[in-house]
Protein backbone atom coordinates (compact mmCIF):
# COMPACT_ATOMS: atom_id res chain seq x y z
CA UNK A 1 0.00 0.00 0.00
CA UNK A 2 1.17 3.54 -0.77
CA UNK A 3 2.94 5.29 2.10
CA UNK A 4 1.53 8.76 1.60
CA UNK A 5 4.08 10.43 3.87
CA UNK A 6 6.92 9.30 1.59
CA UNK A 7 5.30 11.00 -1.40
CA UNK A 8 4.98 14.40 0.24
CA UNK A 9 7.57 17.07 0.97
CA UNK A 10 8.09 18.28 4.58
CA UNK A 11 5.05 19.80 6.29
CA UNK A 12 4.41 23.44 5.51
CA UNK A 13 3.83 26.25 7.98
CA UNK A 14 0.89 28.31 6.76
CA UNK A 15 2.25 31.23 8.76
CA UNK A 16 0.16 34.39 9.01
CA UNK A 17 -2.42 33.26 6.47
CA UNK A 18 -5.65 31.22 6.61
CA UNK A 19 -4.64 28.81 3.86
CA UNK A 20 -5.07 25.43 5.58
CA UNK A 21 -7.70 24.15 3.13
CA UNK A 22 -5.70 25.13 0.05
CA UNK A 23 -2.62 23.46 1.54
CA UNK A 24 -4.47 20.23 2.35
CA UNK A 25 -6.07 20.09 -1.10
CA UNK A 26 -2.74 20.76 -2.81
CA UNK A 27 -1.00 17.99 -0.88
CA UNK A 28 -3.81 15.55 -1.58
CA UNK A 29 -3.81 16.46 -5.27
CA UNK A 30 -0.06 15.84 -5.38
CA UNK A 31 -0.52 12.37 -3.88
CA UNK A 32 -3.33 11.46 -6.28
CA UNK A 33 -1.32 12.65 -9.26
CA UNK A 34 1.48 10.37 -8.10
CA UNK A 35 4.37 12.24 -9.68
CA UNK A 36 6.39 15.37 -8.97
CA UNK A 37 6.22 18.31 -8.80
CA UNK A 38 4.66 19.66 -5.63
CA UNK A 39 1.73 21.89 -6.54
CA UNK A 40 1.29 25.60 -5.98
CA UNK A 41 -0.85 26.42 -2.95
CA UNK A 42 -0.88 30.17 -3.56
CA UNK A 43 -2.18 29.84 -7.12
CA UNK A 44 -5.04 27.62 -5.93
CA UNK A 45 -5.75 29.89 -2.96
CA UNK A 46 -5.85 32.98 -5.18
CA UNK A 47 -8.47 31.36 -7.42
CA UNK A 48 -10.45 30.17 -4.40
CA UNK A 49 -10.44 33.62 -2.78
CA UNK A 50 -11.78 35.07 -6.04
CA UNK A 51 -14.57 32.48 -5.94
CA UNK A 52 -15.28 33.29 -2.28
CA UNK A 53 -15.04 37.07 -2.62
CA UNK A 54 -12.42 37.38 0.16
CA UNK A 55 -8.86 38.66 0.44
CA UNK A 56 -5.77 36.65 -0.49
CA UNK A 57 -4.83 35.93 3.13
CA UNK A 58 -8.31 34.92 4.32
CA UNK A 59 -9.97 31.52 4.64
CA UNK A 60 -12.01 30.23 1.71
CA UNK A 61 -15.13 28.09 1.58
CA UNK A 62 -14.81 24.42 0.70
CA UNK A 63 -17.01 24.86 -2.35
CA UNK A 64 -14.85 27.73 -3.65
CA UNK A 65 -11.64 25.74 -3.23
CA UNK A 66 -13.13 22.60 -4.82
CA UNK A 67 -14.37 24.65 -7.78
CA UNK A 68 -10.94 26.25 -8.25
CA UNK A 69 -9.13 22.90 -8.12
CA UNK A 70 -11.37 21.26 -10.69
CA UNK A 71 -12.06 24.27 -12.87
CA UNK A 72 -8.73 26.10 -13.08
CA UNK A 73 -6.26 23.81 -11.36
CA UNK A 74 -2.79 24.73 -10.19
CA UNK A 75 0.77 24.82 -11.54
CA UNK A 76 3.93 23.48 -9.97
CA UNK A 77 5.19 25.04 -6.77
CA UNK A 78 8.28 26.28 -8.58
CA UNK A 79 6.14 28.60 -10.74
CA UNK A 80 4.28 30.12 -7.81
CA UNK A 81 6.10 29.59 -4.48
CA UNK A 82 4.10 29.75 -1.26
CA UNK A 83 4.45 32.73 1.07
CA UNK A 84 3.78 32.19 4.80
CA UNK A 85 3.93 35.98 5.19
CA UNK A 86 0.75 37.92 4.48
CA UNK A 87 0.56 39.00 0.84
CA UNK A 88 -0.64 42.44 -0.29
CA UNK A 89 -4.26 42.48 -1.39
CA UNK A 90 -3.12 43.49 -4.89
CA UNK A 91 -1.08 40.27 -5.29
CA UNK A 92 -1.66 38.26 -8.46
CA UNK A 93 0.12 35.10 -9.64
CA UNK A 94 2.43 35.39 -12.61
CA UNK A 95 1.55 33.60 -15.87
CA UNK A 96 2.30 29.86 -15.67
CA UNK A 97 3.16 27.24 -18.26
CA UNK A 98 0.92 24.33 -17.25
CA UNK A 99 -2.03 23.67 -14.96
CA UNK A 100 -3.16 20.41 -13.34
CA UNK A 101 -6.75 19.85 -12.21
CA UNK A 102 -8.40 17.35 -9.88
CA UNK A 103 -11.98 16.31 -9.15
CA UNK A 104 -13.05 16.05 -5.52
CA UNK A 105 -16.23 15.40 -3.55
CA UNK A 106 -17.20 16.86 -0.17
CA UNK A 107 -19.01 14.45 2.13
CA UNK A 108 -20.64 15.63 5.37
CA UNK A 109 -21.00 13.44 8.43
CA UNK A 110 -18.95 10.61 6.94
CA UNK A 111 -18.89 7.46 9.09
CA UNK A 112 -15.66 6.10 10.54
CA UNK A 113 -15.96 2.91 8.45
CA UNK A 114 -15.96 4.93 5.23
CA UNK A 115 -13.01 7.08 6.33
CA UNK A 116 -11.09 3.97 7.36
CA UNK A 117 -11.82 2.18 4.09
CA UNK A 118 -10.69 5.16 2.04
CA UNK A 119 -7.39 5.46 3.88
CA UNK A 120 -6.77 1.70 3.93
CA UNK A 121 -6.98 1.84 0.14
CA UNK A 122 -4.07 4.29 0.14
CA UNK A 123 -6.19 7.32 -0.75
CA UNK A 124 -5.71 10.59 1.16
CA UNK A 125 -8.65 12.75 2.19
CA UNK A 126 -9.09 16.22 3.59
CA UNK A 127 -10.77 16.46 6.99
CA UNK A 128 -12.55 19.68 7.96
CA UNK A 129 -12.40 19.83 11.72
CA UNK A 130 -13.86 21.99 14.48
CA UNK A 131 -10.69 22.26 16.52
CA UNK A 132 -10.33 22.91 20.24
CA UNK A 133 -7.60 23.11 22.88
CA UNK A 134 -6.74 19.41 22.57
CA UNK A 135 -5.83 19.84 18.90
CA UNK A 136 -3.45 22.69 19.65
CA UNK A 137 -1.17 20.50 21.76
CA UNK A 138 -1.09 16.77 20.88
CA UNK A 139 0.31 14.61 23.68
CA UNK A 140 3.05 12.31 22.42
CA UNK A 141 1.72 12.76 18.92
CA UNK A 142 -1.92 11.95 19.77
CA UNK A 143 -5.09 14.02 20.12
CA UNK A 144 -7.29 11.78 22.25
CA UNK A 145 -10.50 13.55 23.22
CA UNK A 146 -12.13 16.94 22.68
CA UNK A 147 -11.18 19.55 25.26
CA UNK A 148 -12.91 22.87 25.79
CA UNK A 149 -14.89 24.90 23.31
CA UNK A 150 -14.48 24.81 19.54
CA UNK A 151 -12.06 27.58 18.60
CA UNK A 152 -11.96 27.44 14.81
CA UNK A 153 -12.60 25.46 11.67
CA UNK A 154 -9.43 23.91 10.28
CA UNK A 155 -8.50 21.59 7.41
CA UNK A 156 -5.89 18.82 7.52
CA UNK A 157 -4.91 15.97 5.22
CA UNK A 158 -5.60 12.45 6.55
CA UNK A 159 -2.87 10.08 5.36
CA UNK A 160 -3.21 6.82 7.33
CA UNK A 161 -5.48 4.88 9.68
CA UNK A 162 -4.89 2.48 12.59
CA UNK A 163 -7.35 -0.09 13.92
CA UNK A 164 -6.22 -0.77 17.50
CA UNK A 165 -6.67 1.76 18.89
CA UNK A 166 -8.78 3.36 16.16
CA UNK A 167 -6.99 6.50 15.01
CA UNK A 168 -6.36 8.63 11.91
CA UNK A 169 -2.96 10.14 11.13
CA UNK A 170 -3.24 13.71 9.87
CA UNK A 171 -0.81 16.12 8.28
CA UNK A 172 -1.22 19.65 9.59
CA UNK A 173 -0.02 22.99 8.21
CA UNK A 174 1.51 24.52 11.33
CA UNK A 175 5.10 23.49 10.69
CA UNK A 176 7.21 20.64 12.03
CA UNK A 177 6.92 21.70 15.70
CA UNK A 178 3.25 20.63 15.89
CA UNK A 179 2.74 16.99 16.88
CA UNK A 180 5.54 14.83 15.52
CA UNK A 181 7.16 16.59 12.57
CA UNK A 182 3.83 18.16 11.70
CA UNK A 183 1.76 14.94 11.97
CA UNK A 184 -0.47 13.62 14.77
CA UNK A 185 -2.97 10.83 15.38
CA UNK A 186 -6.62 11.76 16.03
CA UNK A 187 -8.65 9.27 18.04
CA UNK A 188 -11.95 7.83 16.86
CA UNK A 189 -13.65 9.82 19.62
CA UNK A 190 -12.09 13.08 18.41
CA UNK A 191 -12.98 12.43 14.77
CA UNK A 192 -16.55 11.48 15.65
CA UNK A 193 -17.10 14.68 17.62
CA UNK A 194 -14.98 17.19 15.72
CA UNK A 195 -14.97 16.18 12.04
CA UNK A 196 -17.59 18.23 10.17
CA UNK A 197 -16.87 16.92 6.67
CA UNK A 198 -14.32 15.18 4.49
CA UNK A 199 -13.21 15.87 0.93
CA UNK A 200 -12.21 12.86 -1.15
CA UNK A 201 -10.13 12.91 -4.33
CA UNK A 202 -11.92 11.28 -7.24
CA UNK A 203 -9.17 11.53 -9.82
CA UNK A 204 -7.23 13.92 -12.01
CA UNK A 205 -8.96 15.91 -14.75
CA UNK A 206 -7.39 15.74 -18.25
Amino acid sequence: MLNIREVLSPVRDQGERETCLSIALSDGHHVVRGIPPSLAVDFLHFRATANSGVGINEAVSASAAIHALEGTGQPSESECPYSPIALPQTWRPNPVSELWRCKTTMRRGEEWAAISAWLNAGAPLVMILRIDDAFWSPIEGVVESPLGQVRAAHAVLAVAVAADPARVLVRNSWGADWGEEGYAWLSLDYVAKRCAAVITFEGVVP
